[in-house]
């Protein structure tokens, strides 16, 4: 866990995204300031951009996102997901960090192959189709399951495929050349070169 952002702080932060501990998480949420220890009073206005509050006996900030701000540390502009840049709305959980589900899916996934989450939604967001067969819509991760290496995006028929072939190039070659010989129709003609070939195992016109 990264440390406090609070300087002379030497507990680890609440979780991988947050910046200050339990301690000065839980004062900067009540108080608007993790060094601070006495509650703000409503004033009317909100206290992170100054505008009216919709309560002004009670409430201490205008909407959910300068709220948001307030408890995040962020000063200015909508708080940013932290797997593709967008804004996150203001209605989502304070303490949200994903604007969507498919970014927490995508999040999750690039913890499992060990890449960086911008950089797996950049990858997804720009392929043109799995980079074997060209399928559009192509979606599977694919890696080398020897050492984790993450390969590129392919098609379900095509990541299927490797895996079923051992992820073995030796196989593969010799799978291609297999298909490439014996579409000509020579082999049944070399086992008896006599027989009438069956339908589809003659030699080609």
């Amino acid at each position: 866990m990264p440390g406090c952002a609070v300087e002379h702080c030497s507990t680890p932060a609440r979780s991988r995204n947050a910046r200050y501990c339990e301690k000065h998480y839980t004062r900067n949420r009540v108080h608007g300031d993790p060094l601070a220890t006495k509650r703000r009073t409503p004033t009317g206005t909100c206290h992170r951009c100054g505008e009216p509050t919709k309560e002004p006996s009670r409430g201490i900030f205008c909407s959910m996102l300068c709220a948001r701000r307030d408890r995040l540390g962020v000063a200015t502009g909508a708080l940013s997901c932290t797997v593709c840049s967008g804004a996150i709305h203001e209605d989502r959980r304070l303490d949200s960090t994903l604007c969507s589900i498919e970014c927490r899916n995508v999040r999750d996934r690039a913890r499992r192959y060990g890449v960086k989450a911008p950089d797996l939604h950049a990858a997804l967001a720009a392929h043109d189709g799995c980079h074997i067969c060209g399928a559009l819509g192509a979606t599977h991760i694919d890696h080398d399951h020897a050492t984790g290496i993450v390969r590129g995006i392919l098609c379900s028929t095509c990541n299927t495929g490797l895996g079923m072939l051992r992820d073995s190039p030796v196989i593969l070659r010799a799978a291609a050349n297999y298909i490439e010989e014996r579409s000509r129709g020579e082999w049944m003609e070399r086992i008896n070169p006599q027989a009438d070939a069956p339908p589809g195992l003659g030699k080609a016109a």
